[in-house]
């Protein structure tokens, strides 16, 4: 658990301890499924200083450190993430806060990763061998190594499900019309 420093403004979990500074990433977020059992106003700071870094655009960066932030992104878990979250604590409010900022980095996914337009996301990909798929946190998998564009099954599946569970949250606010979108 880190204390709020430069861009990052509340208490969050980091998964590994880095060398140069702690780095708030979409592990931090995945790793608030097991936290919420046992510090949940931890694992609410964390989930919603995630959101806080949000980009004008939508975008949320993958890694973010006090000074700085990835321009790449994770798998979509983070509505999950706050509805286990709300599952354990009942905060509403909490709901009420993150449905925006969800919303709005999912239709970032949406407007952003797919390339050829067939409904099938693409992860980022670069031509560096080591970390070439780091947005799928795969990060040197061999199925990175000789295509720059693929249609990712992974990346589809991640994103339905967070959209499955941004329309839970929907429906617990009384928003019919945005449950029935998701």
């Amino acid at each position: 658990v880190y204390s709020p420093e430069g861009i990052i403004k509340s208490r969050y979990i980091a998964p590994t301890k880095e060398s140069d500074a702690p780095l708030m990433s979409f592990w931090s977020a995945f790793c608030t499924l097991g936290l919420r059992h046992i510090a949940p106003d931890i694992a609410k700071e964390t989930l919603e200083s995630i959101l806080a870094s949000q980009a004008g655009d939508g975008m949320i960066s993958s890694r973010i450190c006090s000074k700085s932030k990835s321009s790449d992104i994770n798998p979509p878990i983070l509505a999950w993430c706050f509805w286990e979250l709300y599952l354990i604590n009942n905060d509403k409010e909490m709901l009420i806060n993150a449905y925006a900022p969800l919303k709005k980095y999912l239709h970032y996914i949406i407007e952003t990763r797919d390339i050829n337009k067939n409904h099938l996301y693409e992860w980022q990909i670069d031509d560096s061998k080591e970390f070439c798929g780091i947005e799928s946190i795969m990060d040197n998998s061999p199925r990175f190594d000789f295509d720059l564009e693929m249609d990712a099954i992974d990346f589809s599946t991640w994103l339905c499900n967070d959209a499955k569970y941004l329309s839970k949250i929907y429906e617990e606010l009384g928003d019919k019309e945005n449950a029935a979108h998701f």
